[in-house]
């Protein structure tokens, strides 16, 4: 799912009991359903062992290992790709603050399930996004095929 995501940036998150609620901001997928609309909302359900180890910005420095989720998600990732190792998601990010003492990482957590709604409360399941991101990569590929 995250890598439906891709170029998303997580521009809030929160805790909910044992869910984790991301708000995704997507324009260019959104937009598709809705003119006007911004954002997903992603609920990582039983979610859980949240770290972050973070590329410094400055050559040469080690790698650095985040487990503040505020610190984490203040920095308003953004999704660049994901992969399963195991039972952990590792989700790649962008980090845009050029004052950050680190450009980006890969974030780590576990969960159970995802669920994810549009603005109207639709729920989107894999197989929908999925679709919603091929028809946009077409029509962009085609919008910029080489005479």
């Amino acid at each position: 799912m995250f890598n439906i995501l891709h170029d998303g940036i997580i521009g809030s998150a929160n805790i909910k009991e044992k869910n984790c609620e991301l708000i995704v901001d997507i324009p260019y997928l959104t937009n598709r359903i809705h003119p006007g609309f911004e954002h997903f909302k992603v609920t990582l359900c039983n979610f859980q062992n949240l770290s972050f180890l973070a590329w410094p910005s400055e050559l040469g420095k080690e790698k650095i290992r985040l487990n503040d989720f505020n610190g984490i998600f203040s920095e308003e990732p953004q999704i660049l790709s994901a992969n399963v190792a195991g039972d952990k998601f590792e989700v790649t990010c962008n980090i845009h603050n050029a004052e950050n003492k680190y450009c980006g990482g890969e974030m780590i957590f576990t969960c159970t399930s995802a669920i994810v709604v549009d603005q109207q409360e639709k729920t989107w399941s894999i197989e929908e996004l999925d679709e919603l991101c091929k028809g946009y990569w077409d029509e962009w590929a085609n919008k910029n095929k080489k005479v």
